[in-house]
């Protein structure tokens, strides 16, 4: 079973929010809410739509980094160019729910493909290097 952890993007202020981190958070899935400690008596709270969440994956990169929903992968495909070299694409990792498919998926404006799991992101040689609110523009 993986583990089931998450993170937060709590804006250019406080960035990018971990569990484990020392600036705790808690989730509040009944109330769509996150409740963030900045230190022992100041506290910030807000919905889901001001403060993202983004799952961790369960998977990790070639160099062992966790991957979280949100991350863009750099990725090396088997697919060739028309001079024979690897085609290489950046994706944002997402959740997805589809009739024959639920999971997680690469994206980028002009592809999709499904995160298949550990083989194939070493296969593929993925590694993470950002994150769609912190460095979006890494997908154009």
């Amino acid at each position: 079973m993986r583990e089931l952890k998450f993170r937060a993007w709590a804006g250019t202020i406080l960035g990018m929010l971990y569990q484990e981190d020392k600036m705790s958070f808690n989730i509040d899935f009944k109330q769509k809410k996150v409740l963030i400690c900045k230190n022992q008596n100041d506290y910030i709270g807000s919905g889901f739509e001001n403060i993202p969440l983004m799952q961790f994956t369960g998977l990790q990169d070639k160099n062992g980094v966790d991957i979280y929903e949100g991350d863009i992968l750099h990725w090396t495909s088997f697919k060739e160019d028309s001079e024979g070299n690897n085609l290489v694409y950046n994706n944002v990792v997402e959740f997805y729910e589809g009739v024959n498919y639920v999971g997680y998926r690469l994206r980028n404006k002009s592809y999709t493909k499904r995160l298949t799991g550990r083989a194939g992101i070493r296969n593929a040689k993925a590694i993470v290097i950002g994150n769609i609110h912190q460095n979006p523009e890494l997908l154009s």
